[in-house]
């Protein structure tokens, strides 16, 4: 009988440090996720604050009240919430990133919904619940990273372009930089967040 050999100390210390990274790889992309997802959805809510703050100086006291009363954006259309999106997509990237075709715009409007209503999927919102002709938001593309994280459900992410770019966009900039110096982070998740942005 062939008697198997007994792992080494540096063996066991290897795969303890192996075991030890791929838990940590796997904890840093995920927050890297969900921390990007909340990165847009305080920018969203920021710039949907200040235009409430228009509509109620501006329109009439029946008009404001209607639109509270009626659930504010929980009961907007499709349409009213693709515009508006469209508004927030210019103001954060500049005018030019709708410069595409018709379903690269949509493509775009759709990214950004999936990431900034990632909570609200299954609300029951008339945005989310009215049909679309063409194609409609497919909110698990966001919420696999976020929710139930895995190397495929990050390839799949990364496969489309718009959400890729959304994500280097939050990752490489000053204000995505700033909003993750001011929270409540990890000290290896902003290290790591540092590195990422020397790759520019």
């Amino acid at each position: 009988m062939i008697s198997e050999k007994a792992p080494t100390k540096v063996q066991i210390a290897k795969e303890k440090s192996e075991k030890y990274y791929k838990q940590f790889d796997f904890f840093f992309i995920r927050s890297i996720f969900r921390i990007m997802t909340e990165f847009y959805k305080i920018k969203f809510q920021e710039f949907y604050s200040q235009k409430q703050k228009a509509l109620k100086k501006n329109s009439l006291p029946p008009s404001w009240q209607r639109f509270v009363k009626n659930g504010g954006i929980c009961d907007s259309s499709k349409e009213e919430i693709m515009f508006m999106v469209r508004e927030f997509a210019s103001m954060l990237f500049g005018p030019k990133i709708f410069s595409g075709c018709p379903e690269e715009q949509r493509a775009i409007c759709h990214a950004m919904i999936g990431i900034i209503f990632s909570h609200r999927f299954n609300k029951g919102d008339k945005f989310i619940s009215e049909p679309e002709t063409q194609s409609s938001v497919d909110f698990s593309i966001v919420r696999d990273v976020m929710y139930k994280y895995s190397k495929k459900a990050q390839d799949r992410f990364l496969a489309h372009p718009v959400q890729s770019f959304m994500l280097a966009v939050f990752a490489l900039s000053d204000d995505g930089h700033l909003f993750l110096k001011n929270k409540s982070v990890k000290q290896e998740t902003q290290q790591n967040f540092e590195k990422l942005r020397r790759l520019q």
